[in-house]
């Protein structure tokens, strides 16, 4: 304040607008340190906001990107990215009781997708021999999984199970695939299925653009 009254002085400044100019610094600094001191409000807040949004992209975009670069999606909970120890759908076919009750995780071709809903999808397997059958909670609307999975390769992870589903049952997976009635009708008591508990899936190729999966 001090050299502030020497400088009004010095530039022959009137008194009013010596107190105007102290006016002035004094709001200027009470609005700076509002600025660094809230973080709830403002340009700090909008910036708080921008990082969060830019970190839930990032992890976003990792979920969706494997580890040698190529675009997957997930359904279930995350596989773990580690090297190895991936069996072929095709041999866990061969011999599927030597791997039940263990945690597997096990690759191959995706060959179904449910048509309906895409809640399940089916890996491995050609022409009427079945593959191992994925089933994950059919959703409320709209579709899970994409048909355009059909063909993609994928991996699974859950533990192993055979299991002894009812004729209907059967059938409703068997409308679910699209096929005709002749070949629904064709199923004849319960039937044996391949499957994991607690899946997990990841299907490379497929790519979320936000609005939906391709």
């Amino acid at each position: 304040m001090k050299y502030l009254s020497r400088q009004a002085v010095e530039w022959n400044l009137p008194s009013y607008l010596l107190h105007a100019v102290v006016g002035l610094m004094l709001a200027g600094s009470v609005l700076i340190s509002g600025g660094c001191t809230d973080p709830s409000h403002g340009e700090t807040a909008v910036s708080h906001e921008s990082s969060e949004v830019a970190t839930a992209e990032v992890a976003r975009q990792a979920r969706e990107a494997s580890t040698q670069g190529e675009p997957y999606v997930e359904y279930g909970d995350s596989i773990p990215d580690v090297e190895g120890g991936v069996v072929s759908v095709e041999r866990l076919l061969e011999e599927p009781e030597r791997y039940i009750g263990q945690t597997i995780r096990a690759g191959g071709q995706v060959q179904k997708v449910c048509q309906k809903a895409g809640c399940w999808i089916e890996i491995g397997g050609s022409g009427q021999s079945q593959g191992l059958f994925i089933k994950f909670t059919c959703p409320i609307e709209g579709r899970l999984i994409p048909m355009a999975a059909v063909g993609k390769r994928a991996e699974v992870m859950g533990e192993l199970r055979i299991i002894e589903i009812s004729e209907a049952r059967a059938r409703h997976y068997a409308e679910d695939d699209g096929r005709s009635p002749e070949e629904i009708a064709a199923i004849i008591g319960p039937q044996q299925m391949v499957t994991m508990a607690s899946p997990s899936a990841r299907v490379f190729g497929l790519v979320s653009d936000g609005e939906g999966i391709q």
